[in-house]
């Protein structure tokens, strides 16, 4: 996925910005099922290119 990187501040933005760690959660998991790979080590490499699996609060 190509997340949206500009600047905006209405309503759907907040949504869309707030949605992303799910989302990034669930390729996460595929990515694990798919490769074998560990989920510390996707998360670190997610996390390392702007893809956090967690919300910052």
């Amino acid at each position: 996925m190509n997340r949206f990187a500009g600047g905006s501040s209405c309503k759907a933005a907040e949504t869309y910005r707030a949605s992303l760690p799910s989302r990034f959660r669930v390729e996460a998991a595929n990515l694990a099922a798919l490769t074998g790979w560990s989920d510390g080590e996707i998360e670190r490499r997610m996390s390392k290119t702007g893809q956090p699996l967690r919300d910052k609060n």
